[in-house]
């Protein structure tokens, strides 16, 4: 990294933002392999690897066998069910799926509306990428961070555990897990 000019090109260029929007999410229910192209064509940008894949048949049959997603019906994906597939795409970067369901169920029975929910989230996001931008920028500006790189590098993975700590402790602390209902 030679600039900070190169650092806040590189944020731009990590595809933060990119999620999938609801007027993406067709009305209609979309079989498996349907649900998998539309994560592939919306989210790839987010690869670290050509070859890694975003989303599986196994992991959406896991994920229905866990109870993560509502029933499918005659093998189709309802939107609703796309939409807690993003979330679990988010989330399993950061929680077991023991958390993810223990989070969802809450989400489910908390949220009559799961659209307007995701919409919410989609709107936080948003704010969540400036906020991260603009923290960055000040850390460049105050810091000069990338000249040390290594030591910048440990600092947003410190970072990162923080939140991860202050998330699953929140979970665990506020979500009576006991109420998710199990395998």
């Amino acid at each position: 990294m030679t600039d900070n000019n190169d650092l806040l090109k590189l944020i731009d260029s990590l595809s933060l933002k990119d999620t999938i929007n609801l007027n993406e999410i067709p009305d209609l229910d979309l079989y498996m392999d349907q649900v998998i192209t539309l994560f592939e064509n919306k989210l790839s940008n987010g690869k670290r690897f050509d070859d890694d894949k975003l989303l599986t048949k196994t992991m959406i049959n896991n994920y229905a066998k866990d109870k993560l997603l509502q029933p499918i019906t005659n093998k189709k994906y309802s939107r609703e069910n796309i939409l807690l597939l993003i979330l679990i795409y988010n989330l399993k970067q950061s929680l077991s799926i023991s958390d993810i369901k223990t989070l969802l169920y809450e989400i489910k029975d908390t949220n009559d509306d799961l659209i307007q929910f995701y919409n919410s989230f989609l709107n936080r996001t948003n704010s969540d990428f400036i906020d991260f931008k603009n923290e960055i920028s000040t850390v460049i500006n105050e810091n000069d961070a990338p000249d040390n790189l290594p030591l910048f590098i440990l600092s947003l993975i410190n970072k990162s555990n923080m939140y991860k700590k202050l998330a699953i402790n929140l979970l665990d602390n506020n979500i009576n897990k006991k109420d998710t209902p199990q395998k």
